[in-house]
């Protein structure tokens, strides 16, 4: 098992009364009514964007460290957010069928 664990920036919009964090390291970005569904919602993406690059070869940026990331964004609030991973590659031989079943889950995920 693999953990990971990246920096948050927090942006709080108190007149739509929406919490945002973004993973800026990797482009991930989640929004919500309050901090706290926010901070699950980038988790889940967190876990999903992992899972999905292990599995299929992509490019995991390092985390920015937790002081640095406050350094740069000193009138922001600054979270943590991690998950852990068991994720394996898949096997590169994988037939066309098993990757169009795959896809059809993607699909109807979205």
């Amino acid at each position: 098992m693999k953990q990971f664990i990246y920096p948050a920036l927090y942006y709080a919009d108190d007149e739509n009364e929406t919490s945002t964090l973004l993973i800026d390291d990797l482009d991930i970005i989640a929004s919500s009514d309050t901090v706290e569904n926010a901070y699950l919602s980038a988790k889940d993406h967190l876990q999903n964007f992992v899972d999905w690059s292990i599995k299929f070869g992509g490019v995991i940026n390092p985390a920015t460290s937790f002081k640095e990331t406050c350094a740069l964004n000193p009138k922001r609030d600054v979270l943590l957010v991690d998950v852990n991973s068991d994720a394996a590659p898949v096997d590169k031989n994988v037939s066309d069928e098993d990757f169009s079943q795959l896809m059809s889950l993607v699909s109807q995920t979205e």
